[in-house]
């Protein structure tokens, strides 16, 4: 076998250069995707907006806040007229640890 003297560094062929390549490939393919996939979303997301269909949501959260603050607003400063306690006498309250928590859970 004779050996060649050269001025510089031969390297050995290797497969890792290309796996490489081909790796880098891949992510920038799935940055692209990733990077289109949230334009259209964002898209939707603002002709949603733009259409009304947050409105449904809207009236919702607009409903269930005024149950609560009607519950809080009487129950944390009741009135004189029920003699100033919660729950008026003669009401049974409800067990808010049975059926009405297991429905918040479920919600």
């Amino acid at each position: 076998m004779s050996r060649q003297v050269h001025p510089y560094h031969l390297v050995d062929g290797s497969p890792w250069p290309i796996l490489m390549a081909f790796a880098l490939l891949g992510f920038a393919v799935s940055i692209i995707g990733i990077l289109i996939i949230s334009i259209q979303w964002w898209r939707d997301v603002i002709r949603e907006a733009k259409g009304g269909y947050h409105t449904i949501t809207i009236t919702e959260i607009m409903l269930f806040g005024s149950f609560f603050w009607s519950f809080f607003h009487a129950s944390l400063s009741p009135a004189i007229d029920l003699g100033s306690t919660w729950p008026p006498m003669g009401i049974n309250a409800v067990n808010t640890w049975a059926i009405p928590l297991l429905g918040t859970c479920v919600l």
